[in-house]
């Protein structure tokens, strides 16, 4: 007679031989006509000898594609990000690009009507009219010429 001890020592080893056979997989092997083998879960057609090989899995381990599933979502988050921000930064530069094209059509226009000549004036706060000299005029000049030279690059 078999005592309680052993009875559940051998279920247990019976369980585990049935469950890791429920993990094996046929996979037949042949060489083709060219020397080349081949593997695959089906066999062969009939004109060709194909040998069956059996191959053992265990079941994954759950912990561990998790972790590598969150690692691909943090990855896929920060790629996401990564040109979201890039996106952004571009539209920015955009922003910034067409402010400095009509900053650099407006001193550009300064500088010719500088140049073209006639009298200028900047209007004092009780609004009388100061009149540019030479001297002035000249020195605004310059400083058209240097608004030109800072946006028109």
């Amino acid at each position: 007679m078999i005592k309680p001890p052993y009875l559940v020592l051998i279920t247990l080893v019976t369980l585990a031989l049935v469950q890791s056979n429920a993990y094996a997989a046929k996979v037949y092997k042949w060489t083709d006509a060219n020397g080349q083998v081949h593997f695959s879960q089906f066999p062969p057609g009939a004109q060709k000898q194909a040998e069956s090989v059996d191959v053992k899995t265990t079941q994954g381990n759950a912990e561990a594609g998790r972790n590598e599933l969150n690692s691909l979502r943090d990855k896929l988050k920060q790629d996401i990000d990564a040109r979201n921000k890039r996106k952004e930064d571009a539209e920015e530069q955009k922003k910034k690009d067409a402010v400095m094209a009509e900053n650099c059509k407006r001193s550009k226009e300064r500088l010719a009507m500088l140049k073209n000549g006639g009298r200028f004036y900047k209007m004092k706060e009780d609004g009388e009219r100061e009149w540019y000299d030479e001297k002035q005029t000249l020195k605004s000049i310059q400083a058209a010429q240097a608004d030109v030279d800072k946006y028109c690059k």
